[in-house]
């Protein structure tokens, strides 16, 4: 994925769908530790390689702590963290990630241009700032041919 891109500094290509304003459902307030009636900046977009669509992402950022809106510019090739970055001031510290293997479901595989049931990756990472507080809940979803992970782990010292 990377060579096809030209590496992680090249800026991502993506198609907007939808931003919006709103108040989430109580998944994403839950995961956000949101209070009942506080909103969130939805960012809806299809992530392009070679132009075609590769994977259907969403950034849920907390409004209260948006300084600024993001432009189109970055909506359309800004990484979500540098969006967390550049409008609300707030350097990621901590990332929880969960990978899940899924099928498409009508909407996934209408965007991905794919078979409805077809193998994807579902890959959702809740950030947390410096103080442990979480910032940002991203869920991505990937086609199955269009993706591949490689963790660099460290084994911790015996006890």
């Amino acid at each position: 994925l990377h060579r096809r891109t030209g590496g992680l500094n090249d800026p991502p290509d993506h198609l907007p769908l939808r931003t919006r304003v709103f108040v989430p459902p109580p998944s994403v307030r839950a995961y956000l530790k949101l209070e009942r009636e506080a909103s969130v900046l939805e960012v809806l977009r299809v992530r392009l390689l070679d132009g075609k669509p590769s994977a259907y992402e969403v950034g849920y950022f907390p409004r209260k702590l948006l300084r600024k809106m993001p432009t189109q510019r970055e909506v359309r090739s800004a990484y979500y963290y540098d969006m967390l970055r550049r409008c609300a001031g707030i350097e990621p510290a901590r990332t929880r990630v969960l990978l899940e293997a899924i099928l498409l479901d009508r909407e996934e595989a209408r965007v991905l241009k794919a078979p409805i049931g077809s193998p994807a990756i579902r890959l959702e990472r809740l950030t947390s700032s410096q103080a442990g507080d979480p910032v940002l809940l991203t869920r991505n979803i990937m086609a199955g041919d269009h993706c591949r992970y490689v963790f660099d782990l460290e084994v911790p010292a015996s006890l």
